[in-house]
């Protein structure tokens, strides 16, 4: 059977659907309890600069240790030499 305009009813229902990727929109889904207007949390990417702020730190931290460590045992050997 063919649909509106030619189109059988699984190319109309993927013509037709609702999409909000790639656009930064938030669609309020009905029945949720989330009212209109506000948004308990903003809308962000997969990273933020909290993020890489902490990652930033964690590899200072890494590298750091490692340099210390290197001395250290450096220092170990020269002592059994």
């Amino acid at each position: 059977w063919q649909g509106k305009r030619g189109m059988n009813t699984s190319q109309r229902s993927v013509k037709e659907a609702k999409s909000r990727a790639g656009t930064g929109n938030i669609e309020v889904v009905e029945g949720t309890g989330e009212g209109s207007g506000g948004f308990s949390m903003m809308p962000r990417g997969p990273v933020s600069w909290p993020a890489l702020g902490l990652v930033a730190v964690v590899a200072a931290s890494a590298v750091s240790y490692y340099k210390i460590e290197r001395e250290r045992r450096l220092e170990e050997a020269m002592g059994k030499i």
